[in-house]
């Protein structure tokens, strides 16, 4: 087994997915370009039912090979946790409590090339266009840094940065969170925000305050649906740091797992943090990637009173504004399964009383169904759990011992 440590960086990640889930690696070595390609790779991959971390390594006009997907199905999310598939929101809520201080190394791989001043050219880089609607191709894995001048306290996060020139990138602010503030309050002292893009292990760049005409761009969103995103904020790259044998990570964009899937976790954990502390007997959060890693929440719960569910409902619309419907099952329905939620929700549910609709909440700026204006709208509870006290129709079951013997049946038979 690999040492702790070693499972920390890209490569070593790669490498303990390598020995112990090859299947969910897939290397391809012919030539493809940056230029659409690798994006529908990965979409086709998921459209047969697979999401395995993919290595490029021909990639036509760059000999830097490029790693995607390694956030692209929850086995390979809960290897990376040393936790099971389905324990991976009460792992990520737990680990938000506890803060782990960074192994601090004096020469670090990433400084052994060094690539300053005239010299940067950030379009030697194979960063791909993603969809065709796309003004330009994007660094989706780039994490910006900066600090905040006033306070002096840093902040990360993902910002997309669109390749402007060789030694441009647009930078969207559009969601105005702490990179925002921390540029409005660069640009209010007529001073340039100082940040770095750890992913092309940058030091030393100016992140423009001034506007530069021209500048809003269409783009790919987490939705499904294209957007215009305004990339004025120009990020001036002054230095390139970065190893020898470099590899380009890139997150497939749009309503890929790879995008997305990793919210759908975070805001799984934060509901069921919030549920914890109220309704009883809560078994398991769902927030699913095919409903944009968003809008939809499935909640299972063991419910000893009426009223609990909208009580869930409630609370879980109150942790997260991105979400707009909540569905809540008894404690038999799979919440990893559409399919068993949907039934649930066909054979359960009585629309004049199980449904409920919160008119004018909040949601999300990209929420194609939000107020332009305001970005409210009506949000939905629906309480797909048997009544209690009466008789209901015995659900049709197949036990776990039962099931196992069918696939051993099965797989003598060559079928699986």
């Amino acid at each position: 087994m690999m040492a702790d440590l070693d499972r920390q960086s890209l490569r070593g990640f790669l490498a303990q997915l390598e020995e112990e889930l090859p299947e969910e690696l897939l290397r391809i070595t012919e030539p493809v370009r940056t230029h659409l390609d690798i994006t529908s790779l990965v979409y086709e991959l998921e459209r047969l039912g697979k999401s395995p971390a993919v290595i490029f390594d021909n990639i036509e006009g760059h000999s830097m090979p490029v790693v995607t997907n390694i956030a692209g199905n929850r086995k390979v999310l809960a290897l990376a946790l040393g936790v099971a598939p389905r324990d991976l929101p009460t792992a990520f809520r737990e680990r938000c409590t506890r803060y782990t201080p960074v192994e601090l190394v004096n020469r670090p791989d990433w400084q052994a090339i060094t690539i300053e001043g005239g010299d940067v050219d950030l379009t030697k880089f194979p960063i791909p266009l993603h969809f065709d609607i796309d003004a330009a191709p994007y660094i989706t894995a780039g994490q910006l840094t900066a600090r905040d001048p006033e306070t002096g306290i840093d902040t990360t996060g993902f910002h997309r940065l669109m390749l402007k020139g060789r030694n441009r990138l647009g930078v969207s602010l559009h969601s105005r969170r702490r990179m925002w503030e921390f540029h409005r309050r660069a640009a209010a002292k007529g001073q340039n925000l100082p940040a770095a893009v750890p992913d092309v292990r940058g030091v030393g760049v100016d992140h423009r305050p001034h506007v530069v005409q021209g500048m809003d761009a269409e783009r790919d969103e987490f939705t499904g649906y294209a957007s215009f995103r305004s990339t004025q904020n120009v990020f001036v790259a002054k230095r390139i740091r970065m190893r020898s044998d470099a590899m380009f990570h890139s997150v497939v964009s749009g309503m890929s797992q790879d995008h997305i899937l990793v919210s759908c976790i975070t805001r799984e954990g934060e509901i069921l943090n919030a549920l914890r502390r109220n309704p009883p007997n809560v078994n398991a959060v769902h927030v699913p990637h095919t409903t944009c890693g968003a809008f939809m929440a499935f909640i299972s719960m063991k419910k000893t009173s009426e009223g609990e569910p909208q009580q869930a409902i409630m609370a879980t619309l109150r942790t997260e504004f991105y979400t707009k419907y909540v569905i809540v099952v008894d404690e038999d329905v799979d919440v990893f399964s559409l399919s068993d939620v949907m039934w649930a929700v066909a054979t359960r549910v009585r629309a004049e009383k199980d449904i409920i609709f919160i008119p004018g909440a909040k949601g999300a700026i990209l929420d194609p169904t939000s107020d332009p204006n305001d970005f409210t709208l009506t949000k939905m509870g629906i309480d797909a759990t048997k009544p209690l006290g009466q008789d209901f129709a015995a659900r049709l079951t197949i036990s776990d011992a039962q099931r196992a013997r069918a696939r051993a049946i099965l797989a003598k038979a060559g079928f699986c």
